[in-house]
């Protein structure tokens, strides 16, 4: 089982049955990124995003960025509004050809690569599940035996050096966990029991694939990126 004070290193490959960390660095200009999103927060307040959509089953309101993506706002998973950017306003300006290359890759391998995001959260966020909506599923170009879904998220910043992130299966009797450490990326499976702990500022950009772990993890581990 995965420990906070384990390094990379000794998360062993054995553990990684929800979690395992990928040799993948993501080099932006997070301050712009920042600016950006701080600023689309601010509109969202001020009512400038008159498109939205309200999850009720996710408790998330759904706004459209006009043709450059959506802001999304939970409201139940943190103590705070919980803001998420994604689409392809962010895909333009994201410009690691690493991450870029990667998404490519992943469509090559007939894996569903869904998009990109990034968001700011403060303290913990509660456990949960995360659950692709069946038309989503119906729509989706490659098809799989085992629908699933999984995230790419690499820590760009954190403030609590303390802070993880774990993951749990009672129907397997596992659990496992992963430091919050700054620089480094993270696969995991979000369709287990998941949450983080935190204490801090916690900053991270995120790789969302709609095709099962397992798929992505053998993929990642066939092209070298498995650490």
């Amino acid at each position: 089982m995965c420990t906070i004070n384990k390094t990379l290193r000794d998360r062993k490959l054995s553990d990684n049955l929800m979690q395992c960390p990928i040799n993948l660095q993501v080099n932006c200009d997070w301050d712009r990124i920042r600016r950006i999103y701080n600023r689309l927060i601010e509109k969202r307040y001020q009512g400038y995003f008159v498109n939205e959509v309200y999850e009720e089953e996710y408790c998330t309101h759904v706004h459209s960025i006009n043709r450059h993506g959506a802001i999304t706002c939970n409201t139940t998973l943190t103590n705070h509004d919980w803001h998420m950017w994604l689409g392809t306003f962010l895909e333009h300006i994201i410009t690691d050809n690493n991450v870029k290359e990667l998404s490519k890759k992943l469509l090559d391998a007939k894996i569903n690569f869904k998009n990109f995001g990034y968001f700011i959260h403060y303290g913990d966020i509660n456990e949960h599940i995360d659950i692709t909506p069946k038309e989503v599923t119906e729509s989706l170009p490659f098809k799989h035996a085992t629908p699933g879904s999984c995230n790419l998220n690499y820590i760009i910043s954190s403030t609590d050096q303390n802070a993880y992130t774990y993951l749990r299966d009672p129907s397997r009797g596992i659990e496992e966990r992963y430091p919050s450490i700054v620089g480094t990326t993270t696969l995991l499976d979000p369709e287990v029991f998941h949450g983080v702990k935190n204490e801090g500022t916690r900053e991270v950009f995120q790789i969302k694939i709609l095709s099962p772990y397992n798929q992505v993890k053998e993929f990642l581990s066939e092209n070298g990126l498995l650490l």
